[in-house]
């Protein structure tokens, strides 16, 4: 399995627009395609004025099947024009590789994102302590967790989706991590395994 996402960043003085608007394509699309698109804003982590979409897929072929569709319909190119009203700069998508889940599967209303570069020489170790990490956090915070690592886009990267429901639960989630004596140990355990620098988290809300 595979997910895809686009991220696109919104004239900071048009949110509320880029919000309908963005919904508007996330349902526009799931229609055409079949596929269920989840649309989403940043909360934390990442500029306020970015806005994202993202697919869960079977494979590459599934996708280049679902763009033919989009870019022969002449209702998706013309949302596409609207879209250049509001939105600004480069559309960036990426594809990753769904590598591990735990926890009951779901697109919660919110999800934390948590990435690093996997450092040279470390691939084989860093994929099975963030495997065994995803495990220990699905059941220790009692969430849906996904372990990704990247296909296309910046080349070693690998992180987790964390589902939650409501901010409360996100809380509650990130206290029974730290209330876990053996949390910061494992944590300590990678070593080397990424490079320094480059781990990062995110919180979006989901919109659509």
């Amino acid at each position: 399995m595979i997910i895809y996402s686009r991220i696109r960043n919104a004239d900071p003085t048009k949110l509320t627009e880029a919000s309908t608007l963005a919904a508007e394509a996330a349902s526009h699309v799931s229609k055409l395609t079949g596929h269920e698109i989840s649309a989403w804003t940043a909360m934390f982590g990442r500029p306020t004025n970015q806005f994202s979409w993202s697919v869960r897929l079977d494979s590459m072929t599934v996708l280049a099947d679902s763009t033919g569709k989009l870019q022969s319909d002449a209702s998706y190119l013309k949302l596409l024009e609207k879209f250049n009203t509001v939105f600004h700069g480069p559309t960036e998508d990426a594809v990753f590789d769904v590598v591990a889940a735990a926890g009951t599967p779901k697109i919660g209303a919110y999800v934390s994102l948590t990435g690093a570069e996997i450092a040279g020489g470390n691939m084989a170790a860093a994929i099975a302590w963030s495997v065994d990490m995803t495990h220990f956090g699905a059941k220790t915070a009692d969430v849906a967790m996904t372990l990704v690592t990247s296909r296309f886009g910046p080349w070693g990267q690998i992180g987790w989706i964390a589902s939650a429901d409501s901010p409360a639960q996100v809380d509650a989630a990130e206290a029974a991590m730290r209330s876990e004596a053996s949390y910061l140990e494992r944590l300590d355990a990678a070593g080397s395994y990424f490079r320094p620098g480059s781990a990062s988290r995110t919180l979006l809300r989901k919109i659509a």
